[in-house]
């Protein structure tokens, strides 16, 4: 048998390995040698991934593969950035593969909240409800009252009813009345402006109203929603 490499030998070579990222080698040689590889030489991989020009998912690959097999944690700030990189990404189920694979205390999203925020912001405003139930249950930070309130307006402005009610169903965060009692003004406003006018829009405007009570669940103050049908326009 050779002897196989020990102390600061094994060391440099623990350091080449992680450095060109050689992981199948590295996995080898951690299971064969009693001496693993240092702190300091782990920690210092995670620092070049991150500080390379690769692409976001790679180093994203190169932290949780290294942590893998090394089992050393990345510092703070590592751990950090690898969350921010992750809540940019398509969906939270990159940001779930990290907390597994890598394996943090939930609390650092407290420190990391404005980043968040912002995918909370992304996600209201694309519609992705399962996303962001799904990015409260990872990071235990609740998306803040303007962000939904924001996405209701803006999904009551756009007659977007599924998005509201989807949104109401994931975050349990009710609608500000206030604003939705001005809603139904808006919609009322228009409703009495076509009534005369357009049998069609007329009609639109009236099944707004009467579908923003029913998702709200709140009544309209001062307004009267009809039941009938607007009269048919007169051909001339």
């Amino acid at each position: 048998m050779t002897n196989q490499a020990s102390g600061p030998a094994l060391q440099q070579k623990y350091k080449e390995i992680i450095n060109e990222k050689r992981f199948t080698e590295l996995a080898k040689l951690v299971e064969s040698s009693k001496e693993k590889p240092a702190d300091y030489i782990v920690r210092m991989g995670y620092k070049n991934y991150m500080e390379e020009p690769q692409g976001k998912k790679v180093k994203l690959f190169y932290i949780m593969k290294l942590k893998e097999i090394a089992g050393i944690n990345p510092e703070k700030n590592i751990i950090k950035e690898a969350c921010e990189i992750s809540l940019n990404m398509d969906s939270p189920e990159i940001l779930e593969a990290l907390i597994k694979r890598v394996g943090f205390d939930k609390s650092i999203f407290k420190e990391i909240q404005p980043a968040v925020q912002k995918t909370y912001t992304d996600y209201v405003a694309d519609g992705k409800f399962v996303d962001v139930s799904k990015l409260i249950e990872l990071t235990d930070v609740i998306p803040s009252e303007d962000i939904i309130q924001k996405g209701y307006e803006g999904y009551l402005e756009e007659a977007k009813f599924i998005s509201f009610a989807g949104l109401k169903k994931r975050t349990n965060i009710p609608p500000d009345p206030d604003m939705v009692q001005s809603m139904y003004r808006k919609y009322h406003f228009n409703y009495l402006k076509y009534k005369n006018l357009s049998t069609e829009q007329s009609t639109e405007w009236l099944e707004r109203l009467k579908k923003l009570m029913r998702i709200s669940k709140i009544e309209p103050q001062g307004i009267t929603i009809e039941e009938e049908e607007p009269l048919p326009e007169h051909d001339n």
